[in-house]
């Protein structure tokens, strides 16, 4: 798995203390890191592990990703993608043009879930 830094976000003092926490660097060393995105963390690190320090990043507020066997899982779609992933799944459930707003939300997220699980991610 391959763990990369896109952006500290708004909360950076937060990100720095997850830097520090995980990969075992000082204050000005993980000051630097979140100012020097993107950058790839926890080369050494255990998959299990990179699973918990993304977790914490994400907590933090912080823009990242991960990615297994040359697939990356981004935290957001476009709304071209995420329209086309709620269409596809629709039309393979037999609902499409028939299905209330909230069923479509459920289906979005189970094909999210579903992602994710396919590639090895979160259990």
């Amino acid at each position: 798995m391959k763990l990369t830094l896109l952006h500290h976000g708004e909360k950076k003092i937060q990100c720095i203390k997850v830097l520090r926490e995980y990969a075992g660097i000082g204050l000005k060393e993980a000051k630097d890191v979140s100012e020097s995105t993107p950058v790839e963390l926890g080369s050494k690190l255990s998959n299990a592990r990179k699973e918990a320090f993304y977790k914490a990043l994400c907590a933090a507020g912080c823009d990242v990703s991960l990615a297994a066997e040359n697939h990356t899982v981004r935290l957001s779609l476009t709304t071209s993608e995420a329209t086309m992933v709620l269409v596809r799944r629709l039309h393979d459930t037999g609902l499409y043009g028939r299905t209330p707003t909230n069923t479509a939300e459920e289906i979005l997220r189970q094909a999210t879930k579903d992602a994710c699980a396919k590639l090895g991610l979160f259990g």
